[in-house]
């Protein structure tokens, strides 16, 4: 049958028709190419979630989201690991010894051995260039690396589970199509920079890299017999497909005063197959590959700086920032954790994600074994941006087109690059914050579990084609000077499928649409929230305010010059309960102090116009003027009017828990349904876990890149 607007209108009451109260939030969102992190439905609007998390997830703070202890609680500090013997390799003239003016020379194809547990050799190849291989069976070893390798890569293999202390002293690698670096067996590797250290990869996106066609790739001319789990690749060549540029198969613990710059073009800069921690020193990554830093079970920085560049525009695999994978064999982990230094990230995709996805990801059937994919920051300095187009898949149209490996690829084309990223959540007690993003800036994307707590910091956050601060679940505001901007016209400042509730800190959030999302039946707010149409706050690039009875300015912002907006939410410990405020547009100020036009020092105010007057006696704490009541763009749960009241609806009011007036579900698609239920096939349940064949959405066998 045909699917007419009037249809949907009336389908959307009468699933409301059951609800025995407002208390399930629903929002009428315009369709906008089905927004993943916003869980629309079928008809443009989100999904009905009633999550019932708030108190819940209003109690996860950074002292409480992630146990640091499952990553760092084994960690020895570099000074208390007791290093047996040390290897000095200068790499100019590969002369090596047990101290720096070491002077033995390593010959091509030939083994030669620094003590009975610790020997070298190094081979020579075009596709190798000078292959120089360290094996350690000491305990604790540490490894010196300097001078320049001009083509050619080091592996070091040291004994399963020791400490590994690997130091760049003034060390430049350019290898041709193996890693600069690869630590080959799971170690604790801490390296330690000194002096300015370059990785240079020579291999390339789009290659199939193995030690001979036939075993881990081949193309469609080669003539042998190829392994079981080769793969056909668009192209071949002799080499070896280590994930990163610096790959490390335990964890890695980064510091010292010096600074690293690794440039690839092929999967990512810097990979840890356990974790990495970052304590100190100064890491550049610039990738046209995959991802910038990427590891498996966790991310952790305590200071330092990273400067991390991702230009890569390969389909569905637009280069990231910082990953972390998260894995079923390491329940709890998974997560993103940053308490102070300085990150500057400019990708095409996403910048920071903690990406386990409980229905993408799960291979088994229980949650108890799932990672804890959240990010938690609690100081430092970030700028954040993203580039690339955001295509949502749900959407788009199957593309085919070869992955980093050269294998032919055939799935939905997708892109989301949004800025700060946790699955589950996302934790802000403190930093500084500049995000500018074409998806989401900051988003939690588990439907009805997920959630963004934050209750310090300083964040400026612009997003131009998603929502700024975005939740499938909750959004919890206890503290910090947030200026949240979102100019697309279907997506807003702050939204959420849950609760969005203020318990204190200064706050604006700049939508592009007019729909009002803050929910007058959210018990749980003890902080006035003004919700105020355009017409209220008035012109981009002029000012809007709150003043007191008295006329004293109690909250002030700026409005961005050539914004296109359509509401603007603003909450502050200053807007008390019980008093009488007014809001006025176009006001002149002189003085005070601003955050991204948000004033934390009130300025003085003189002028203006509107004048539009705002008592706060709610029990709910939400007050919302000049927004517009009609259509799609608001129901009654955030101060519209009961949704399951018919008034004006066509044919007659109708009671709750009956159907609209002149509407037949016997017309619906699928058969029939009573008052209360969903109609057959939208009955809001998730897909059912996948089983232990299937990860990822892909076939279990496929490899993992």
């Amino acid at each position: 049958m045909k699917i007419t607007k009037s249809f949907c209108i009336a389908l959307t009451l009468a699933m409301l028709c059951s609800l025995p109260s407002c208390s399930q939030k629903i929002t009428a969102k315009p369709g906008n190419g089905g927004d993943k992190a916003s869980g629309n439905g079928p008809f443009g609007m989100e999904s009905m979630s009633n999550s019932g998390n708030s108190e819940k997830t209003m109690k996860i703070t950074a002292e409480n989201a992630v146990d640091l202890s499952l990553l760092t609680g084994d960690e020895k500090s570099l000074s208390e690991v007791q290093v047996e013997d040390t290897l000095y390799l200068n790499l100019s003239n590969l002369t090596y010894g047990q101290n720096s003016s070491a002077s033995q020379v390593l010959a091509i194809g030939e083994k030669a051995e620094l003590n009975e547990n610790i020997s070298l050799e190094a081979e020579a190849s075009d596709a190798a260039g000078t292959y120089i291989k360290v094996t350690s069976e000491e305990s604790a070893v540490k490894i010196v690396l300097s001078g320049t390798l001009e083509k050619g890569s080091v592996e070091i293999e040291p004994k399963k589970n020791s400490s590994l202390v690997l130091e760049l002293n003034s060390a430049s690698i350019t290898s041709v199509n193996y890693a600069p670096i690869n630590v080959s067996k799971a170690a604790a590797t801490y390296l330690v920079l000194t002096g300015n250290n370059t990785l240079k990869d020579g291999r390339v996106y789009g290659t199939g890299y193995s030690k001979s066609e036939g075993t881990d790739y081949y193309t469609s001319s080669f003539s042998g017999t190829a392994e079981d789990g080769a793969e056909l690749t668009e192209k071949w060549a002799q080499g070896k497909d280590t994930k990163a540029s610096l790959y490390t198969k335990g964890s890695l613990i980064i510091s010292g005063e010096g600074n690293l710059t690794v440039n690839e073009e092929y999967k990512h800069g810097i990979y840890a197959k356990d974790y990495i921690h970052v304590l100190s020193g100064t890491i550049t990554v610039n990738t046209s590959g995959r991802n910038c830093i990427r590891s498996q079970n966790g991310f952790v920085m305590e200071g330092g700086t990273l400067n991390l560049n991702g230009t890569g525009t390969h389909t569905n695999d637009q280069s990231r920032g910082i990953i972390v994978e998260g894995d079923e064999e390491n329940p709890g982990e998974g997560f993103i954790y940053i308490s102070d230094g300085t990150v500057n990230i400019n990708t095409t995709g996403k910048s920071i994600s903690a990406k386990w996805d409980i229905e993408e990801d799960a291979g088994t059937d229980t949650t108890d074994d799932d990672p804890n994919p959240v990010v938690v920051i609690t100081g430092g300095t970030f700028s954040i941006t993203t580039s690339a187009s955001v295509i949502e898949d749900e959407w788009s149209q199957n593309v085919t087109y070869h992955d980093v490996d050269g294998i032919e690829v055939t799935e939905k084309e997708s892109c989301s690059p949004e800025g700060i990223e946790g699955k589950l959540g996302v934790v802000i007690s403190g930093g500084t914050f500049d995000i500018n993003t074409t998806d989401d800036s900051i988003n939690a994307s588990r439907d009805g579990d997920g959630y963004v707590n934050i209750s310090g910091g300083k964040i400026y956050a612009s997003s131009s084609k998603g929502d700024c601060i975005d939740s499938n679940g909750d959004i919890n505001i206890s503290g910090g000077t947030i200026v949240a901007l979102s100019t697309l016209g279907s997506e807003d400042g702050f939204d959420c499928d849950g609760d969005l509730t203020f318990t204190g800190g200064l706050a604006v959030g700049v939508s592009g649409s007019s729909r009002v999302y803050a929910s007058t039946s959210n018990k749980n707010n003890t902080q006035n929230v003004f919700v105020l149409g355009s017409s209220v706050t008035g012109s981009a690039g002029t000012t809007m305010a709150v003043e007191d009875s008295s006329g004293n300015p109690v909250f002030a912002f700026t409005i961005p010059s050539g914004l296109s907006y359509g509401l603007v939410v603003i909450s502050s410990p200053n807007l008390e309960l019980g008093k009488t405020y007014s809001v006025k547009s176009a006001v002149n100020v002189s003085g005070g102090q601003n955050f991204h036009g948000l004033y934390t020092v009130m300025p003085s105010v003189s002028g203006g116009s509107g004048d539009t007057e705002i008592k706060t006696e709610s029990g709910t704490l939400v007050y919302n003027e000049g927004v517009s009541e009609g259509g799609f763009g608001g129901f009654g749960e955030f101060g519209m009017g009961d949704p399951r009241s018919a008034d004006g609806f066509p044919g007659g009011d109708f009671k709750p828990g009956e159907m609209p007036p002149d509407f037949n579900p016997d017309n619906f698609p699928g058969g029939d349904f009573k008052p209360g239920d969903f109609p057959p096939d939208m009955n809001g349940n998730r897909p059912e876990r996948p089983n232990g064949d299937m990860k990822g959405g892909k076939e279990g066998n496929k490899k993992t890149r």
